[in-house]
């Protein structure tokens, strides 16, 4: 709200996301899930051994009981683990649909962005005449180009 662009397609280069950025942001949500989850599954594990000492106690010393509360450790892990591959499976998702977005994922497509000498972005026909030099920005580079009459060259 406090930038102005010259125009839509300069609006929406200024509020599109670079892919380095978004793959930086994406990565650091990962990182943080991956902490998050991680710490929620050593709070889990630890509230579990806390409660199998206190049944242990208060229950007989048997080998069924060990083998049960084995168990339900071994499903809170898997539990946790398949939670963390969801929520990785869930960021890549996000990820990719972001890049597609870029104006750079636009340049790769075979696109390209129309500039002024100014470095004000042409966004239609009419905004051009004979004659005026303009910069093509494509996905390797840019070029400079010249606006010839409909029909030249053709």
């Amino acid at each position: 709200a406090d930038v102005r662009a010259p125009t839509p397609s300069a609006a929406a280069e200024l509020v599109a996301p670079d892919r380095a950025e978004v793959a930086r942001a994406v990565n650091a949500l990962r990182t943080r899930g991956e902490v998050r989850l991680t710490r929620q599954l050593v709070a889990a594990r630890e509230a579990l051994d806390s409660r199998a000492q206190a049944l242990v106690g208060a229950l007989p010393d048997t080998a069924a009981h060990r083998a049960l509360l084995g168990e339900r450790a071994t499903t809170i892990v898997r539990l946790a683990g398949e939670r963390l591959a969801r929520s990785r499976e869930d960021t890549a998702a996000i990820a990719g649909r972001l890049a597609g977005l870029s104006p750079a994922a636009t340049l790769e497509r075979g696109y390209a962005v129309v500039e002024r000498p100014d470095g004000t972005i042409v966004t239609a026909v009419a905004a051009l005449a004979d004659g005026d030099r303009v910069a093509l920005r494509l996905r390797d580079g840019r070029r400079a180009a010249r606006i010839e009459p409909n029909g030249a060259g053709s």
